[in-house]
């Protein structure tokens, strides 16, 4: 299946684009991790799809961190400590 040249040319996995959009969504709040993964994987409201178990949510959020990594470092989102926790917004 084609792919437009715009993804092609940036090299991101499905994930990140659901990132980006979720964040473009929010854009006004930043947040971490955990609920950026909660964001992207959590299905909509009134979807047949169930959501995530906790065990499974962990597991999303560790693999949510190498996609947030990779989108700070080409510029496409921003990254800020803020005492203990770090927050992600784009």
């Amino acid at each position: 299946m084609p792919i437009p040249r715009e993804h092609f040319d940036e090299g991101l996995e499905d994930t990140s684009y659901k990132v980006i959009d979720f964040l473009k969504t929010h854009s006004k709040e930043a947040f971490e991790v955990n609920e950026i993964a909660e964001g992207v994987f959590t299905p909509a409201p009134g979807s047949k799809q169930p959501g995530p178990t906790s065990p499974e949510m962990l597991a999303k959020s560790k693999r949510m961190e190498f996609f947030l990594a990779d989108l700070v470092q080409k510029g496409m989102v921003d990254k800020r400590s803020i005492g203990d926790k770090t927050y992600y917004c784009i």
